[in-house]
C-alpha cells in the first residue's frame, strides 16, 4: 500500500516532468541525462509487445539502465519514460534504509524549495 501524502508527491513530479519541459522524448531524455546521471537511458527492440524495461546496475556511477522500446512512437516513448523515471524515484526511497540518510535528503529538500530571506 501506498500512503496518500506519498502517492501525491508522486503525481506532482510526475506532471512536473510533464508541463516543466517540452513534451518531446528527445528533449525529455536529455534533460534526464543531466539532471540524472546515474540513469541511463537506452532504445532498442523488444522481441515481446513491452514499452520499457528497467534494470538495476548498481555500481559506483551507474544505478538504472532505463530500455524504451525503440518500436513505439515518439508521444508514447516521452510518457513510458516520465512513468519509468516514477519507478526509479519510488525504487530509490525503498533504498533507504538509513534514518539519518532520509533526514539528509528531506533537509535538502527543504533548502531548495525555502524562499531565500530577503536582505
Amino acid at each position: 500500500m501506498i500512503l496518500p501524502l506519498v502517492r501525491d508527491m508522486f503525481t506532482m513530479s510526475a506532471k512536473w516532468l510533464g508541463t516543466r519541459f517540452p513534451r518531446k522524448y528527445q528533449t525529455l531524455k536529455i534533460i534526464a541525462h543531466e539532471r540524472w546521471p546515474h540513469i541511463m537511458i537506452e532504445e532498442k527492440q523488444f522481441k515481446q509487445k513491452i514499452n520499457a524495461h528497467r534494470q538495476v546496475v548498481g555500481n559506483s556511477s551507474l544505478y538504472w539502465i532505463i530500455f524504451i522500446n525503440s518500436e513505439l512512437p515518439e508521444k508514447k516513448k516521452y510518457y513510458t519514460l516520465v512513468h519509468e523515471i516514477m519507478h526509479c524515484y519510488i525504487d530509490e526511497v525503498r533504498l533507504l534504509n538509513n534514518t539519518n540518510e532520509k533526514e539528509k535528503i528531506i533537509r535538502l529538500v527543504d533548502n531548495a524549495i525555502e524562499p531565500t530571506p530577503s536582505a
